[in-house]
């Protein structure tokens, strides 16, 4: 029986995260090491399974220890252009608002400028990021980490230009459906 009819409403957002310890220990030690951003961190699992959520209470959790940006950007639909304008537009450093028909090249340089201090991007409902080259972009942007939201994170890393064993991989976090 759901006691509190708030967990309805997509701005709750409960005090704690129950029984994702062991999920969020493990994506906490991607970002524990000397150099945060060297390590990216995929989630995956199934629509419900709370992975947006999962994602916040962890950047929370390590900003509280760490001085570092974090970005959360719906990546639903965008194109790379897209998606560095609303990086671009979201982190602290940036302009506010990034004008629609600037170049991807000019957005990239943009970027490299604005994230000067190490920085988590975090790419929401990217199943369709694959259909562009902004995670291949991404990856080449200095003191920036990504970590990618989306359903089937097998399928997902198969349609990547990535070898086995890549960062992205070796970061895979699986949430599965509460039992």
């Amino acid at each position: 029986m759901i006691a509190d009819p708030r967990v309805f409403d997509d701005e709750f957002i409960p005090r704690e995260l129950l029984h994702r310890e062991a999920e969020l220990e493990q994506l906490l030690r991607r970002f524990a090491t000397t150099h945060a951003i060297e390590d990216d961190a995929l989630i995956s699992g199934p629509s419900g399974v709370g992975k947006t959520l999962f994602a916040q209470k962890a950047l929370d959790r390590f900003a509280r220890r760490t001085d570092i940006d974090r970005v959360f950007i719906n990546s639903l639909g965008k194109t790379t252009a897209g998606i560095f304008r609303a990086i671009l537009e979201a982190h602290p450093n940036g302009p506010s608002d990034v004008t629609r028909t600037t170049p991807t090249d000019d957005l990239r340089r943009k970027l490299r400028d604005v994230v000067d201090d190490e920085t988590i991007v975090v790419l929401d409902e990217g199943d369709d990021l694959p259909e562009t080259n902004a995670v291949d972009e991404l990856l080449g942007v200095p003191n920036l980490a990504i970590v990618a939201i989306v359903h089937d994170g097998t399928d997902w890393l198969s349609q990547l230009d990535v070898d086995a064993g890549h960062r992205i991989e070796r970061g895979h976090v699986q949430l599965r459906r509460y039992s």
